[in-house]
């Protein structure tokens, strides 16, 4: 420190601690201390500085405050970068982001967790790519971002490698310490109340728990818009029997001791997937408002084991001509698909859409979820909570829409007369 610097030398009647901030304010505005430079230890700086050490501790959390720098105990104070300042000044925040699989398979594999994970990262501007902990087996897999100039360390815990429990394990969670937490598609409940006791605040992304509803915020796939409007234009082409095919999903294991083997062994279908009630229902409200019934008959769950896309299209191509769809509305895009094939293969016309991706070589029409907006909606009401953590907890749902077919999906439609046979129930 030059001498119109030094903090012992009286200037202007500043308190010396006032002199030491500005001081270094001044070396972190010119680029002497550049973004991300850790400052030295507090137990050397204070004599870089030529104070003593609460001298220098009293300037240091000021200039944290300012959100020049970031004081993260047990590492140290880093410079904040004026581009992607501190989320909250003077504060370092670990937050956590739970997950039904391993962090490694989240992060690497499957468009839905990893464009969610990507909405909630960038929304707490966090960059790079994060350290991954496959850990030994028992503990839950790890994927971890280090922001120290943020102000931020984001931490994916995920199920553990040899366990099927559709979540990670709870003392890992516990152990963390975190700040706040979202949870990605777990639906545990049990777990997810032992989580919330914990006293951080958590947000639920993808899973409606009404037990929690005066305990966390929640963020689900809102599929009114999207599902009706995929209703709309099969009605508008005069298909009017129109099916729903929804999912079952796997019963988790046990418990936590639960290995991945037992639960192969024993794995059975659950309950049906809350988001396919979610998505019959805006189905039904569509078909309604025309004044068509989309009744129990119509309505069919699919379990996620071998052969079962072959039985349902096998079911649904059994049914008199008088029931047999003209059109679906599916969970899933592939789903759709995979019966309009099945309904060709036996010379019969089938229109479908299902929640998906575009993607041109599709015969079914996607109805389409903005996933990163999923993770950024959530991240931000994390921080909102911890901003003002008195507010009242929302739901908040992101829309599904309905791409149609400026989707560049490739239905490979029969003729009109085939279609117009169909309607009146006549088989070919």
């Amino acid at each position: 420190m030059n001498e119109h610097e030094r903090p012992n030398g009286k200037r202007n009647g500043l308190p010396k601690y006032q002199r030491v901030r500005e001081a270094v304010r001044r070396r972190i505005l010119d680029g002497t201390y550049a973004a991300g430079t850790r400052l030295p230890p507090d137990t050397e700086f204070h004599k870089e500085l030529k104070v003593n050490k609460l001298t220098a501790v009293r300037a240091l959390n000021e200039l944290a405050r300012e959100g020049l720098i970031v004081r993260r105990q047990g590492s140290g104070s880093y410079v904040a970068d004026a581009k992607r300042p501190p989320l909250f000044p003077g504060r370092h925040l670990k937050l956590g982001v739970l997950l039904p699989r391993g962090a490694d398979g989240a992060l690497m594999q499957g468009a839905f967790f990893g464009e969610v994970l990507q909405g909630i990262v960038r929304r707490w501007g966090v960059q790079g790519s994060p350290e991954v902990d496959l850990g030994d087996g028992r503990a839950a897999t790890r994927a971890v971002w280090h922001e120290p100039a943020r102000g931020v360390t984001v931490t994916c815990l995920g199920e553990a490698e040899n366990r099927r429990v559709d979540r990670p394990p709870f003392g890992d969670v516990r152990d963390a310490a975190f700040d706040g937490l979202i949870a990605l598609a777990v639906t545990d409940e049990p777990f997810l109340a032992r989580v919330a006791k914990l006293g951080a605040p958590l947000v639920l992304i993808d899973h409606l728990c009404e037990a929690l509803g005066e305990a966390t915020d929640q963020v689900y796939v809102d599929p009114i818009f999207g599902y009706g409007a995929a209703v709309r234009h099969f009605l508008a082409q005069g298909l009017k029997r129109v099916h729903f095919v929804g999912l079952r999903r796997w019963a988790p294991a046990a418990s936590e001791e639960t290995t991945l083997d037992e639960w192969k062994r024993t794995r059975r279908m659950g309950s049906i997937d809350p988001d396919s009630f979610l998505r019959l229902n805006a189905c039904r409200q569509a078909m309604d408002a025309a004044g068509l019934a989309l009744p129990d008959a119509r309505a069919h769950f699919e379990e996620r084991t071998a052969g079962s896309a072959e039985k349902m299209a096998a079911k649904l191509l059994a049914l008199p001509a008088h029931e047999r769809p003209q059109a679906v509305l599916c969970h899933e895009m592939e789903q759709a698909d995979r019966l309009i094939e099945a309904f060709a293969g036996g010379g019969l016309p089938l229109q479908g859409a299902g929640s998906g991706r575009k993607a041109g070589l599709w015969r079914a029409l996607p109805i389409t979820l903005d996933a990163p907006t999923l993770g950024a909606v959530a991240a931000e009401l994390l921080l909102d909570r911890l901003r003002e953590p008195n507010r009242p907890y929302v739901n908040v749902g992101v829309k599904l829409r309905f791409a149609g077919a400026e989707s560049g999906a490739n239905p490979e439609p029969m003729a009109a007369a085939s279609y117009a046979a169909n309607s009146r129930g006549e088989t070919r």
